[in-house]
């Protein structure tokens, strides 16, 4: 939505700072992948709101919790086994990257992180790192965050903390805190409270750095 009008967003085929170019069906402006900025046509300057992340889950956990989810479906499509681009994510080069791209050296350009944003900061943390620790607990100016990623249930994101807890276990269907309480994976709510879930974008560091270069880097090191 963006000021009362209800946009249906497509792929423009473009790349800008090496990330997706969109665009909306009704005015036809550009927008940012990253920044939800509108880059050119009739909504130039005006920003969409970046939503939370929904983690990825199992289909019989997630219908069990929502019921009455509607599914999209294609017709004459049943089954996607392959992806167009497994041979790019699978090779170590960069290739595609538009002149002047990638050039913060902190971390290889072709690592895949998960960049968190909060009001104006922003993090990002290589997925291999995650792969290790599961759980990583930081401070994002004044918010203490914690970034999961489970390889078994491919589960990835980021929630705010209350002061003085941590985050001990994610499942596909809970969050677990260090006092005990459990939050739904979903939309961060519970029983007694909620948790605030995070935008958070699984992209490539070169992608990442060329957009915000002012970017802290979590590697454990």
């Amino acid at each position: 939505m963006l000021d009362g009008e209800e946009l249906t967003i497509g792929v423009s085929g473009m790349l800008r700072k090496n990330a997706l170019v969109m665009y909306d069906r009704e005015t036809e402006t550009l927008w940012s992948h990253f920044t939800g900025e509108g880059l050119a046509g009739p909504n130039k300057g005006k920003k969409l709101k970046m939503l939370q992340s929904t983690p990825r889950a199992r289909w019989s956990d997630w219908v069990a919790a929502y019921p009455e989810t509607k599914v999209l479906q294609i017709a004459g499509i049943t089954h996607v086994s392959t992806s167009n681009y497994a041979g790019y994510f699978n090779n170590p080069r960069a290739f595609g990257m538009q002149p002047g791209g990638g050039t913060d050296k902190r971390y290889q350009g072709k690592a895949l992180v998960l960049g968190i944003l909060v009001g104006d900061l922003r993090t990002a943390i290589p997925f291999s790192y995650l792969a290790e620790e599961g759980i990583v607990a930081t401070n994002l100016g004044r918010q203490r965050i914690a970034i999961y990623w489970d390889t078994e249930t491919r589960l990835f994101g980021a929630v705010e903390l209350p002061d003085g807890i941590d985050l001990t276990s994610v499942s596909y269907r809970r969050f677990t805190t260090s006092d005990g309480k459990s939050f739904s994976i979903a939309d961060g709510s519970g029983d007694d409270g909620s948790l605030t879930m995070l935008p958070a974008i699984r992209t490539f560091w070169f992608a990442w750095s060329d957009h915000y270069p002012e970017t802290e880097l979590i590697t454990g090191k």
